[in-house]
């Protein structure tokens, strides 16, 4: 058994199956997305032939899409599954941006309570306003 051969082909690195951008991610399930420019180079480097206008085409038609479908970073997901995936982690991503807007909202506290207690440092220790 040769690991990194394995890895290879499941990765769709070698001997790639798919010709087309949908029919990959949507074997992958999903693929991580963050870099707009590399998630295309990824896809096309996956598929038996492939261009970047290839892939941008499926993006552009809505064949695959690019959303935070499992939490706040970006995927790569088949249009046809995204209902099914979001049903599954709708509620972890709520819970997770819930987290998020109460850490935002008390870092907007601090930072307000930071201004005004510069404000009444300059006012009563060093008179100026």
């Amino acid at each position: 058994m040769n690991i990194p051969n394995i890895r290879l082909l499941n990765q769709q690195l070698l001997n790639p199956l798919f010709r087309e951008p949908k029919e990959l991610v949507s074997w992958m399930g999903a693929m991580q997305a963050q870099n707009y420019s590399m998630v295309k180079w990824a896809v096309g480097m996956r598929l038996k032939s492939a261009t970047i206008q290839t892939v941008e085409k499926a993006l552009r038609e809505g064949e695959i899409l690019r959303t935070h479908v499992m939490r706040p970073t970006w995927h790569l997901v088949a249009a046809e599954d995204i209902r099914w995936m979001l049903k599954l982690s709708a509620q972890r991503i709520i819970s997770a941006n819930d987290s998020l807007r109460k850490d935002m909202i008390w870092t907007s506290r601090m930072n307000s309570i930071r201004k005004r207690m510069t404000c009444w440092r300059r006012f009563f220790v060093e008179r100026k306003v």
